[in-house]
């Protein structure tokens, strides 16, 4: 590392030095990232794993990320920063969230910067921007597409419910309709028998 830090300016050193601090801080407060940039899919795998609802705000409490609504905000719609002890996202628009959280799993775990719009002026900020962007559009096409397939398995659940319900229905009446059959038969044989015992007595009594 004081190889590195050779190779640098006084004020590259401290963001290298800020920068390492700060990603070995998150790393801890995101384990499932392994050390690494996550993709909108790995989000989705963890949530489902843990049958966690899948939306916004179950991410955001998932991972740790404070959602703070803030209509005071000028230059941007939304920001997001990682301060070393919490992860806080501001927004205008929850429209905006996605593409923050995007920042977030994608630049912020790779420690390229640890908030948005960067403190720091980036030369290749328009590539990290692109990351985020398409981190936010897989994340808004999988989250529907998820809701999508869990509704038609509740949905298949439901049937399959009713296939038993009715199944067990069909089971009873079957056993009550034997039950009756096996009662008429008792009768039958009794009355039988009682007949049987009338015309026995009737011959002694005769006789």
């Amino acid at each position: 590392m004081k190889n590195i830090l050779k190779l640098l300016n006084k004020r590259e050193q401290k963001i290298f030095l800020e920068n390492k601090n700060l990603i070995s801080k998150l790393w801890k407060i995101i384990p499932e990232s392994n050390k690494r940039p996550m993709e909108a899919n790995d989000i989705i795998n963890i949530l489902k794993n843990e049958n966690l609802p899948l939306n916004i705000k179950s991410i955001s409490k998932k991972f740790n990320i404070i959602l703070k609504k803030n209509m005071r905000l000028k230059k941007y719609n939304s920001k997001s920063k990682f301060d070393g002890n919490q992860i806080i996202i501001e927004y205008k628009d929850e429209k905006e969230i996605p593409e923050q959280i995007g920042h977030i799993f994608q630049n912020f775990l790779s420690g390229i910067y640890f908030q948005y719009p960067p403190k720091y002026n980036l030369k290749t900020i328009d590539f990290y921007e692109k990351k985020a962007k398409n981190f936010a559009k897989c994340l808004n096409l999988l989250i529907p597409r998820y809701e999508i397939m869990n509704s038609l398995r509740k949905h298949f659940e439901i049937i399959d419910s009713f296939k038993k319900h009715f199944e067990i229905i069909d089971s009873f009446k079957k056993k009550m309709h034997l039950a009756k059959n096996e009662q008429y038969l008792s009768i039958n044989k009794i009355q039988n028998e009682n007949e049987e015992s009338k015309i026995t007595y009737g011959f002694s009594k005769a006789a």
